[in-house]
């Protein structure tokens, strides 16, 4: 699998329920040096997020990336760029969006013990 479609494969985790209601699948996403800057204006860090995240469910809604690209800045860190689209009650909410991924632990080809994690995210409403 490309870089490209397994960190887009990993930002969509983040936005499926059952990731986000499970401490231990989000502890599998997340980074412990994680930081947020939200939508809202809010800074979130990794334990505020985990928090967040385990006491509010989401609403069904659907989702479209939009423009989704990575860049590799280094061997063990990948940016990811989009644009995300989100349909709620017949609204359409759409944010830019950026991500940064660390590959964390030791690499080993046979064991695959590495792991992406999110260390960054950003997002920014955007008006029609």
């Amino acid at each position: 699998m490309d870089d490209e479609t397994l960190i887009k494969e990993l930002e969509e985790k983040l936005l499926l329920q059952k990731i986000r209601s499970s401490r231990e699948e989000l502890e599998k996403l997340i980074s412990l040096d994680f930081i947020e800057y939200g939508s809202s204006g809010k800074v979130y860090n990794y334990l505020g997020t985990i928090a967040y995240l385990l006491t509010n469910s989401i609403d069904t809604f659907s989702y479209t990336f939009v423009n989704f690209k990575t860049r590799r800045l280094s061997d063990d860190v990948i940016l990811a760029l989009y644009i995300l689209e989100i349909e709620k009650n017949h609204k359409i909410n759409i944010t830019n969006r950026s991500s940064l991924w660390r590959r964390e632990g030791d690499f080993d080809e046979d064991e695959g013990d590495s792991v992406w994690r999110i260390i960054f995210h950003q997002g920014t409403r955007v008006t029609k």
